[in-house]
């Protein structure tokens, strides 16, 4: 499985005063390492425009950007809900058993015989520990939650991740 050049790092929520700087939604669980980026890529319509980072500050409550070429309020509500990416290379480097959620999302879920469970479809952020969200094959949904006991083996490169399937949480179709 090919590895992503651009990670999805933030979402643009707000402009933040008169000078053109956007307030952002962190979609990692380190902000701070952001400070360090030099560019920052923000995704409009399947394209990835190139922005330079004038300054960047991240707070409790998200992440100021001011980016080159954006200098008005306005300028920046052409990009509001849009994502903020950072290239593969410029990000920080994940500790030990770490990986991007970006790269999980459609990897192959499998038991630990090798058993296919479904495709990986989304992660749900809760605060205690991740949920994955599962396709079947037949296209119900099932979750497991991100923890240790649970998820065996995370291979990116095949595209393969090894759960407990003992903890699998079946969803039930609740439309009338």
């Amino acid at each position: 499985m090919p590895r992503l050049a651009y990670l999805e790092v933030a979402q643009v929520s707000r402009p933040h005063g008169v000078r053109g700087e956007l307030k952002a939604r962190p979609w990692t669980d380190e902000p701070g390492h952001l400070e360090g980026v030099k560019a920052v890529y923000i995704k409009l319509n399947g394209e990835y425009v190139p922005f330079a980072v004038e300054s960047c500050r991240s707070r409790p409550e998200g992440i100021y950007w001011k980016l080159s070429g954006i200098d008005t309020p306005e300028k920046v509500e052409k990009y509001r809900g849009q994502m903020v990416c950072v290239k593969r290379e410029d990000a920080a480097p994940l500790e030990e058993g770490a990986h991007y959620i970006a790269e999980m999302e459609g990897c192959q879920v499998i038991d630990e015989q090798g058993t296919p469970i479904g495709v990986l479809e989304q992660v749900f952020r809760t605060g205690s520990n991740d949920v994955y969200s599962i396709r079947r094959p037949d296209g119900s949904e099932c979750l497991l939650p991100a923890i240790r006991d649970v998820v065996k083996a995370v291979d990116i490169d095949e595209g393969i991740i090894r759960v407990d399937v003992s903890w699998v949480m079946e969803v039930e179709d609740v439309t009338p």
